[in-house]
């Protein structure tokens, strides 16, 4: 039997003591946006899609790509929170289901770093 990542379950929202991580949403856009302003000068250092500060409303296209890149297994980009605060988001990306192997990035807003 092959294995599908589209059958793959994930016990979300994960939570511990100090975090919750779940689905970044096309509704997180303004908890998201502001945190990519704040930090825009440190992002565009390090990540691609940061060469240029996206408008809220480029963002909240991203997050729907991220959303539906979520519920098909393609990549999973979690939103970061701590005391119901966004500070960040964390990608698993880079699947090669059949290794199994796959990469990890994340950013956190400059006010939490």
């Amino acid at each position: 039997m092959n294995f599908s990542p589209l059958f793959l379950n994930l016990p979300l929202p994960i939570v511990t003591h100090r975090l919750i991580m779940k689905p970044a949403h096309p509704d997180d856009t303004d908890m998201i946006y502001p945190a990519i302003v704040e930090s825009y000068d440190t992002l565009k250092n390090w990540l691609p899609w940061a060469r240029i500060c996206p408008t809220a409303e480029e963002n909240r296209a991203t997050l729907t790509t991220f959303y539906a890149d979520f519920i098909q297994r393609k990549r999973f980009v979690l939103a970061m929170f701590h005391n119901e605060q966004f500070i960040g988001l964390c990608g698993f990306n880079d699947f090669h289901w059949s290794i199994p192997s796959g990469s990890i990035g994340y950013w956190t807003r400059l006010s939490e770093s």
